[in-house]
């Protein structure tokens, strides 16, 4: 207890003058990002991390950063000082979501949203020490106690906090009870209480940590509660909104809204506070901004910080300007204590870091992309980790072919006689072609813009047309004279997908919430459609009367009508994680993968009716496609390379098959 006080103190003595400098992450440039808060700028170059980053923590000692990859579940480790990765990632549980490190700097722990987990890494041997804790449903978030005793961990879709006693490496006592839907937590810098965002509910939860009834008090902030951050001196919490940029301030003490921080367009996500108490940090996912609030002032700064796009998670690099020789010897008796302590598990972590070594070793396939033949003889899965292209016998259900293709693959597109099929190579800016009759990749490629994505012919097949998600603009490709005729017609921030109908191309656009309508005989946007929060990937239905929108940030689908070229309808409420979807060749059912919850929802269109039961599928649900004799319907995993196959008659999984694409 002395030693905790004693280094409380020091830290706050060289905290002073500190520097704000901050790391964030960018899902959709894979990196981290360097920014000076001070000089309201961003400073060094991208540092390239795994495939779609979520969190990040840095040790106490800022050296080196942790940072969670959702699409290749590792746990990287970045060298500050350098700006670059070391060595290779450590493989953690599926969908790692949020990261924390404890307080001395020895462990780090994160949390695992896809098999409900959370797993410990040895910080100073950068080994997995603890794959899978179990803990509640799809931890969302994790907080660890400055005693470095505990870990406690919110369970979004049971409405609970899990508590790990970290030396013990196991859940103890029973999980607290909270609000609907709980995200974020922050844990008081004294350890006496936390505070959980209860999304569902509208309320943050305030949880007594100073004895073993946990007693938890609601207060009611606002619509949907994001993230919470405590104030250096206990007293004030400070929580976002999904609603609106305004920032909920919390009297602790008598739990309740003191005032808001008024703040100015979309959304707010994360927030942390630097631990001098004079500036918090938020960041704006819709908006790609770094915002910052002067807490003595208690308002936001004019000016905002543009930060590359998809900010996700926060970390600021402590202090160590001014730390003088009493800091340094605070270190090294942190470093003293872990080393003693860690002597007796040495051997067990070795051991334990063994057998994720060779797991490590087995190749991951990743589905993005479920395409079937003409013929109905083939199926082709685009594998997105591996940059490759599976020709799968549907007969045999044997992998026929894997055909390598440079440059992280993203979109595909079929020609109609089955001859080729026109891929996207995300790091390559390009687009390629593969022949399906000789399985050899084409020499010939397309220059495009910046991060192309998906790719869609018109009704001759003589054009195509890709999105090119860091430029915000759509390509047109001439396949007869094999070159680009347009570089780049302007559309929504972040496009992601593209459907053709009725000579109009419909783009959604992730940032913006928008689909953006191109009229193809003008190449004009001729309008732009407001659909609902972080639209992702679209399906057209047979008939070509309704295009479906998934949209990630509402876990809804919003429909398009493309005879009027509006939307119509309310949005259709999903499950976790909607991803991809299809329509059923009657025009009659749509059906939604979610990808956290392993399974697919099914909606009557005709009826405008959600089928209350899912269907459970195979695990992390990707990529769906209706197959030729339009009887049935395939589900591909991102994760072991697993398909589903589901009769559409009965709405029942017929079977599940292991693809042996490795």
């Amino acid at each position: 207890m002395i030693k905790c006080i004693v280094v409380l103190l020091i830290n706050s003595w060289f905290m002073a003058n500190a520097e704000p400098i901050l790391y964030m992450t960018s899902a959709d440039c894979d990196a981290i990002v360097k920014v000076d808060a001070g000089k309201g700028a961003i400073v060094e170059s991208l540092i390239s991390v795994g495939s779609r980053p979520r969190a990040i923590a840095i040790g106490p000692d800022g050296k080196y950063a942790y940072v969670v990859n959702s699409y290749d579940n590792t746990l990287s480790v970045v060298n500050l000082k350098y700006g670059k990765e070391v060595g290779s990632p450590v493989k953690v549980g599926k969908i790692p979501w949020a990261v924390a490190i404890t307080p001395d700097g020895k462990y780090v722990l994160v949390s695992n949203l896809g098999d409900h987990s959370v797993s410990i890494v040895d910080a100073s041997m950068r080994a997995l020490i603890c794959r899978d804790i179990p803990v509640g449903s799809h931890p969302w978030s994790i907080m660890t106690t400055p005693d470095n005793k505990f870990a406690y961990v919110t369970n979004y879709s049971d409405s609970s906090v899990s508590i790990i006693d970290i030396r013990k490496k196991a859940v103890v006592g029973t999980p607290i009870i909270v609000g609907n839907l709980p995200r974020s937590i922050d844990v008081a810098s004294n350890g006496h209480f936390a505070c959980v965002a209860n999304f569902g509910s509208g309320t943050i939860s305030i949880i007594d940590l100073q004895n073993h009834l946990h007693k938890v008090e609601k207060v009611a902030v606002c619509n949907h509660p994001m993230s919470v951050a405590i104030s250096p001196d206990c007293k004030t919490c400070y929580v976002t909104n999904r609603d609106n940029s305004n920032i909920a301030v919390v009297n602790i003490e008598s739990r309740s809204i003191t005032h808001s921080i008024i703040g100015n367009g979309t959304n707010n996500q994360e927030i942390i506070i630097n631990p001098d108490g004079h500036q918090a940090y938020v960041t704006k996912t819709s908006d790609n901004l770094l915002s910052i609030i002067d807490l003595d002032k208690q308002a936001f700064l004019k000016d905002s910080i543009i930060i590359p796009s998809g900010p996700k998670g926060i970390a600021l690099l402590p202090n160590q300007k001014n730390k003088g020789i009493i800091g340094w010897l605070s270190y090294y008796f942190h470093q003293i204590v872990t080393y003693l302590s860690s002597m007796s598990d040495q051997k067990i972590h070795e051991n334990e870091n063994s057998e994720s070594n060779k797991e490590m070793k087995n190749e991951q396939v990743s589905a993005i992309a479920l395409l079937f033949s003409g013929d109905g003889k083939y199926a082709y899965i685009v594998d997105g980790v591996n940059s490759s292209f599976n020709v799968i016998d549907l007969n045999s259900q044997k992998t026929i072919e894997k055909i390598k293709v440079p440059g992280s693959l993203k979109g595909v597109a079929l020609t109609s006689d089955g001859k080729r099929a026109y891929v996207t190579r995300k790091n390559l800016d390009s687009v390629t072609y593969i022949d399906l009759q000789t399985y050899q990749v084409s020499n010939t490629f397309f220059s495009v813009g910046l991060r192309p994505r998906s790719i869609a012919l018109d009704s001759t097949e003589e054009h195509a047309y890709t999105v090119n998600s860091y430029e915000g603009t759509v390509s047109v490709l001439d396949l007869v004279k094999n070159k680009v005729e347009d570089a780049g017609i302007a559309v929504g921030r972040i496009p992601l997908d593209i459907i053709i109908a009725n000579n109009c191309a419909y783009v959604s656009s992730f940032t913006d919430g928008t689909v953006s309508v191109i009229d193809l005989s003008k190449r004009l946007v001729s309008k732009i459609l407001k659909v609902g929060s972080q639209p992702g990937s679209m399906a057209l239905s047979p008939d070509k009367r309704r295009i479906y929108v998934v949209n990630r940030g509402d876990l809804s689908v919003s429909t398009i009508d493309t005879q009027t070229g509006a939307v119509v309808g309310e949005p259709i409420l999903v499950g976790l994680s909607p991803r991809r979807l299809a329509v059923s060749p009657d025009n009659r059912y749509l059906y939604i993968v979610n990808y956290n919850d392993n399974n697919v929802t099914v909606v009557d269109v005709a009826e405008n009716k959600v089928f209350e039961k899912r269907i459970s599928v195979c695990s992390h649900p990707f990529a769906i496609a209706m197959a030729q004799d339009k009887k049935h319907a395939y589900i591909a995993s991102r994760y072991d390379g697993s398909i589903s196959k589901i009769d559409l008659a009965t709405h029942e999984v017929v079977s599940l098959n292991f693809l042996l694409i490795n």
